[in-house]
């Protein structure tokens, strides 16, 4: 995405927990519960860091969303695994994946990265180290 001037807008990242962090650069989960708005005015490209924690309630949920993780030694933590566009914050998305009482940022395009990236993540929506981001942008150029 570029800005009017034709500079590429820093790229954005959040971090979620396994096993929804993968299924959000998978295609299967097009919306991320927040119960506060963390993308503030930003829409755009958004790097997926799978944070280190691994929910063990979240698999059974996932698969009853119609979603097939690999079990829970396959699935990387600590890394950035993929990318999506975030398009809006609502309150009311369709989604079975949207949770009532909660913000639901909407993401559409989801591309995995052909080699995740270790990376430590953070609280909120934040901006990635420059070389992370020139990395993650080289990958999806390829």
């Amino acid at each position: 995405m570029t800005s009017p001037a034709g500079q590429q807008r820093p790229l954005r990242a959040f971090t979620v927990h396994q096993p929804y962090a993968w299924s959000i650069v998978h295609g299967t989960k097009n919306v991320e519960n927040r119960t506060r708005n963390i993308a503030g005015q930003y829409r755009g490209l958004v790097a997926i860091h799978a944070g280190k924690t691994f929910d063990p309630t979240a698999l059974d949920f996932v698969r009853d969303q119609g979603d097939h993780p690999p079990t829970e030694p396959a699935l990387l933590r600590g890394h950035i695994i993929g990318v999506v566009e975030l398009v809006d914050v609502t309150h009311h998305h369709p989604s079975s994946w949207a949770l009532p009482d909660h913000l639901h940022l909407v993401l559409v395009n989801p591309r995995p990265l052909p080699t995740p990236l270790p990376y430590r993540g953070a609280l909120g929506l934040w901006t990635p180290a420059a070389d992370t981001a020139a990395a993650i942008h080289a990958q999806l150029r390829s």
